[in-house]
């Protein structure tokens, strides 16, 4: 079982964590509370992001084939073209060379915009035989901010092949919108895995 479940006020008493979640996240809460057997569990806490917004997607994916259709490459080879540029959108891990191939396909496995880069050997001491593995994420994967500096590249491209792409207010109301429709409703979010 994994349920994100949004909250704002955590706190620790007397040993236990006490996790007060969101209104419209109490119905998950309670499935878990429910489902809990006596077995060791994992928690995860991470920051909320805000999603990005299905029509902001829509409209790149759109610009994307236009550009396609000018250039003659696949939509995807294309998107993946500007992953690496979208800059603050990768994890590094070390990995052991001899496991680099299965590592990059689970990384990528369902994702058109996953990728993996070998940086080369790792120089840390205790990573030697290592190498370093920059795992790009997908748009999917990405932020409001992040997504908006993906679009921006896809959109200066655009102008340069001739494709009408938005004014700055249409992209200015795309991104209200993204923004609220997944607004401040949550400011974390909790992912429970049982072990």
């Amino acid at each position: 079982m994994s349920e994100p479940i949004s909250f704002r006020e955590i706190k620790l008493e007397g040993g236990c964590l006490i996790i007060r979640p969101e209104k419209q996240d109490l119905g998950k809460a309670m499935a878990v509370v429910r489902k809990h057997k006596d077995r060791l569990y994992d928690i995860t806490v991470k920051e909320h992001q805000k999603k990005r917004s299905l029509d902001a997607n829509a409209k790149m994916w759109a610009l994307i084939h236009e550009m396609s259709a000018i250039i003659h490459l696949p939509p995807e080879e294309i998107y993946q073209g500007y992953i690496p540029d979208v800059g603050n959108n990768y994890r590094v891990f070390p990995v052991k060379p001899e496991d680099i191939n299965e590592f990059a396909t689970d990384w990528c496995n369902g994702h058109i915009g996953r990728m993996v880069e070998d940086m080369g050997p790792c120089r840390k001491r205790d990573l030697i035989g290592y190498h370093n593995l920059r795992c790009y994420k997908g748009s999917s994967e990405y932020d409001t901010q992040t997504f908006s500096r993906l679009l921006e590249l896809v959109m200066q491209d655009c102008k340069q092949l001739g494709i009408e792409t938005m004014s700055e207010r249409e992209r200015s109301l795309l991104m209200e919108e993204w923004e609220a429709t997944y607004a401040d409703r949550h400011q974390g979010t909790v992912y429970t895995k049982s072990s």
